[in-house]
């Protein structure tokens, strides 16, 4: 019984040891951050000469998007928390917008007028499968999962 002890307290010792070990082994990190193993800011690019809002916001900030506009919001993983989520503002219809980088959940913000909608597509073109925004007016909102969304148009009637 007293062998099985000490072999215990022995092994518990190693354990605590190893761990040490390995702790002291890792990157130091300032107090309050979260590192980040090779953070990609998501983008967004046009192929024509179109204007496109973009803005950050901490965490829990109401979304900037006036009216005629659709607003997507995107975690930016290479920013801090005063710049939590990067906010796309679009208002050109009939232009497909590719996203880049888009990965995990965010938010779409449709104030978009007469009806108009947006749309989010697998492809990278404007095409593949696609799901819809609700319709404005009212204003319309809801969370979205990013990560299999390549391209988005906005205006679509």
């Amino acid at each position: 019984m007293n062998l099985r002890k000490k072999t215990a307290g022995l092994l518990a010792a190693a354990v605590v040891l190893a761990g040490t070990a390995l702790a002291s082994a890792l990157p130091a990190r300032a107090a309050g951050t979260q590192a980040s193993v090779n953070a990609v800011e998501p983008t967004l690019s046009v192929d024509a000469d179109v204007p496109v809002g973009i803005t950050w916001v901490s965490r829990y900030a109401q979304t900037p998007c006036s009216s005629g506009q659709l607003c997507l919001s995107v975690k930016d993983p290479t920013k801090g928390a005063d710049k939590y989520w990067k906010v796309y503002q679009l208002s050109a219809c009939n232009v497909i917008y590719k996203i880049y980088n888009w990965e995990g959940g965010g938010f779409w913000l449709n104030k978009q007028t007469g009806g108009a909608y947006g749309t989010f597509y697998a492809g990278d073109n404007g095409n593949g499968s696609y799901t819809h925004t609700a319709p404005s007016p009212p204003a319309s909102s809801g969370e979205y999962g990013w990560t299999p969304i390549n391209s988005v148009r906005a205006c679509k009637e």
